[in-house]
């Protein structure tokens, strides 16, 4: 009889996977110029070991507020904790909290749960000696910041300046100055309260605000200081400042003399011209040098040189104390050209004079012939409005340019004969 071979088959169940233990991250914080510590959580522990990639990113704090960091975290087998440090700088701005943030990636023998986490800079700028508040440690160990008062808006020391040009109002006042950049824009109002100065005559702005963008300390104020042609005393004008925001007022009170740089009758004086020259045409080579005799730069935006009934010449710019200056139409000559033909010195003779517009003249000059090539020059000796009759004119002497006409201009004139 044959033998039967019966077979156990013992099926064995298997149990549940092992789940991988969890990674999560919490929020950070610190005061500027520390550290946030991020905390990196496992669990639950792990017999292995356990990697996981994390980068900062920015959020309202950028790379001028904190270091930004990358890498790998591992965890070593049985380890539940580790942490991420992410300096910040340290500055002097009053400014709102920043903030970044971390984030895990690519994890190995875990998985993430809790990816993101938020990082915040709290700004930590008191004022000068220190500050009150409340230093009582937070849960994270860290002092309480303690909050920086809004910086304070004042006039700087009292400025002067000089008139300006009708066409182009000068941009001029006393500094406004902030004790401290701030992360805010501030801005602050000011008014003319007084002075010898009047609006609209003397200045075309009598209130108006000050803009300091965020991180600006120094700002200045836009008068319009106007010039009158009007020999006068130097003015005054009392400013006070008003309404500031982001700011507080600390010296409200500020001032500005105007100076008065109006020629009068005698500070110029009209030392030379060329009314026939032989290398250049009229249009191009004739020229007025004028000499500017007190101790004192004069303005002369706006002055005009005018020879007879057409000539008309107006000039701009600035002599300086004792300088020669010259009007042409060539600017390789001229300090201040006009147009072409805008001079017109007859070879005849005519009345040259200088003056602001339509107001009295400051001097004139009269001549009553001319000698190709050569320039009317005034004797050195008679350096004065009263003392440029034509009578101590002489041929100039000396060439300049580059043909043969005779004269000086620009420079001091030669002893006459």
């Amino acid at each position: 009889m044959a033998s039967a071979v019966i077979g156990v088959v013992l099926l064995i169940a298997a149990g549940p996977a092992t789940a991988k233990p969890k990674l999560t991250i919490a929020d950070a914080s610190a005061a500027e110029g520390g550290a946030l510590a991020f905390k990196i959580s496992l669990k639950p522990k792990s017999n292995k070991k356990v990697k996981v990639n994390y980068a900062t990113a920015d959020g309202t704090a950028g790379s001028a507020d904190y270091e930004p960091v990358s890498g790998t975290l591992k965890f070593k087998a049985k380890k539940t904790k580790a942490e991420i440090l992410v300096p910040s700088s340290q500055d002097s701005l009053d400014e709102p909290e920043e903030t970044l943030s971390v984030t895990l990636s690519k994890p190995k023998g875990a998985k993430i749960t809790v990816a993101d986490a938020t990082g915040t800079i709290l700004d930590d700028d008191a004022p000068a000696g220190g500050g009150s508040g409340d230093d009582t440690p937070p849960g994270n160990g860290l002092p309480t910041p303690v909050p920086a008062p809004p910086p304070t808006v004042s006039f700087g020391p009292a400025v002067s300046a000089s008139e300006g040009n009708p066409a182009d109002p000068s941009t001029v006042g006393p500094p406004v100055l902030l004790s401290a950049p701030s992360a805010s824009q501030v801005s602050v109002s000011f008014s003319v309260s007084g002075g010898t100065a009047t609006q609209p005559a003397d200045l075309t702005a009598a209130t108006g605000t000050v803009v300091f963008p965020p991180g600006q300390t120094a700002a200045t104020i836009d008068l319009g200081i106007v010039r009158d042609y009007v020999a006068e005393t130097d003015e005054t004008v009392e400013l006070l400042l008003s309404n500031p925001v982001n700011a507080t007022l600390g010296n409200a009170a500020g001032s500005l003399t105007v100076v008065n740089d109006d020629a009068v009758a005698g500070d110029l004086v009209i030392t030379e011209l060329m009314p026939n020259p032989q290398d250049l045409d009229d249009d191009d080579g004739e020229w007025v040098e004028l000499l500017n005799v007190i101790n004192q730069p004069i303005n002369l935006s706006g002055l005009q040189v005018r020879s007879g009934a057409s000539g008309l010449c107006t000039v701009t710019g600035t002599i300086p104390p004792r300088a020669y200056f010259v009007a042409s139409p060539n600017p390789q000559i001229a300090d201040s050209t006009c147009g072409a033909g805008g001079l017109s010195l007859t070879n005849l003779g005519t009345t040259v004079s200088v003056r602001p517009p339509d107001l009295v003249q400051v001097d004139s000059m009269t001549y009553s012939g001319s000698t190709a090539g050569s320039s009317l020059s005034l004797d050195p000796d008679f350096l004065t409005a009263a003392g440029n009759d034509e009578a101590n004119f002489c041929l100039g002497v000396g060439t300049y340019g580059p043909g043969t006409d005779q004269g000086t201009p620009g420079v001091a004139n030669a002893q006459c004969p």
